[in-house]
């Protein structure tokens, strides 16, 4: 099965997202904190600015497993 451009090119980890530096910089900070992360992380904006991306993201970082990650296209 052939990947879409989006998913070909998707930053793999938080050193490869351009831009929102600030909300990486959060993000990052909440998944290694030490109380353990929030029991959900909820992004909103606007299409196109990585909500889907950031999401993938901070499951590889928590190692969540595909089951226990929940993704809603609203």
């Amino acid at each position: 099965m052939a990947k879409s451009l989006a998913e070909k090119y998707r930053p793999k980890s938080f050193d490869e997202v351009l831009g929102n530096e600030e909300v990486v910089i959060a993000l990052r900070a909440i998944c290694h904190r030490e109380s353990g992360p929030p029991p959900a992380i909820l992004l909103i904006g606007p299409r196109g600015c990585g909500k889907t991306t950031l999401a993938h993201i901070i499951k590889r970082e928590l190692k969540i497993d595909d089951r226990d990650f929940m993704e809603f296209d609203a």
